[in-house]
């Protein structure tokens, strides 16, 4: 499930926060973690010849084990894997090769074990806390096991923050939120900034030809990173009014380009397909996900591009 999530959202606070994400529930979700900047899904270790009970999948393919069900109960939510029917449950315990204060279980009658809390970091990324032991969290752990356990800690690194995806690879956003459907505005300006890092993309050589590569500067304000949104055919371009040129990707390494303006939906030259039509619920497409685009906002966020997170644990 490799993909590249391109995602424009609201810059928010970075501190973790009560959430009330837009989870349906009862239904499958899968999810991923910061610290592979969203990649693959996690599943279950014995699926994919691996130790960990569970596990990251970072394959090309989607196999049952992807999806969770998640259910509100009580006071919290219970993750329950869609292929076995087992649940992620806090233990005390832990065993090194397989699991670590995180494995999995069938049990009668759901507890405060199988129930988790999602603390928000920033729209559209969470921490998921332990209801049984509120010091508890998701933890990725990066030490070369890919394994999904839990951490007792006060700092909730990209190690501790997850998207959530439905089935059709919809991300999950806060209730409510702007990126739960309105459209970008054509006619307002824009400033895409990195999620985590704080960073513009920017048109930072001041170039006028095409296929020049943008990249990721401390924002300044400035017209090299102001992008205008406008109407190109069905859909919109974001465009740099200075410079005269559109926001673009290399469809081989999905490296951020410009190009002529008017002409960047085409799939010559290396460049990428249209953005997606204007509408009440515009999407981009990106790979095996779509992520909703937000509303007319002067700071809007793309996801970091390289993770810089060491182990924890």
């Amino acid at each position: 499930m490799k993909h590249f999530l391109l995602t424009l959202s609201l810059l928010l606070c970075a501190a973790a926060a009560t959430a009330t994400p837009n989870i349906k529930s009862g239904s499958k979700y899968f999810f991923s973690v910061g610290s592979v900047n969203y990649d693959g899904y996690i599943g279950l270790g014995n699926y994919h010849n691996a130790s960990p009970y569970i596990y990251l999948y970072t394959g090309d393919d989607t196999l049952e084990d992807a999806y969770w069900v998640i259910t509100k109960d009580g006071s919290g939510y219970t993750f329950k894997n869609a292929a076995t029917g087992q649940y992620l449950s806090f233990t005390t315990g832990r065993n090194n090769n397989y699991y670590k204060y995180l494995t999995l279980t069938t049990p009668t009658s759901v507890t405060d074990n199988e129930r988790w809390t999602f603390e928000l970091i920033s729209n559209g990324i969470y921490a998921i806390r332990s209801v049984a032991n509120t010091s508890y969290y998701f933890n990725y752990r990066a030490d070369g096991t890919q394994m999904l356990g839990a951490y007792a800690g006060s700092s909730r690194t990209q190690n501790e923050q997850f998207s959530f995806f439905s089935e059709d690879g919809t991300q999950v956003f806060e209730t409510g939120s702007a990126e739960t459907g309105t459209a970008i505005t054509v006619g307002k300006t824009y400033t895409l900034t990195s999620q985590n890092y704080g960073r513009a993309l920017s048109n930072q050589g001041s170039s006028i030809r095409n296929s020049y590569v943008y990249i990721e500067t401390l924002v300044s304000g400035s017209g090299k990173q102001k992008w205008k949104a406008i109407t190109a055919g069905s859909g919109f371009q974001l465009y740099n009014e200075t410079y005269g040129y559109a926001l673009d990707a290399n469809v081989s390494n999905m490296r951020p380009l410009q190009w002529t303006a008017q002409q960047a939906m085409r799939t010559s030259n290396g460049s990428s397909p249209k953005l997606a039509p204007t509408s009440s619920k515009s999407t981009l497409k990106t790979n095996t996900r779509t992520t909703i685009l937000p509303p007319t906002a002067t700071t809007q966020a793309l996801p970091p591009t390289t993770p810089t997170q060491t182990p924890t644990g």
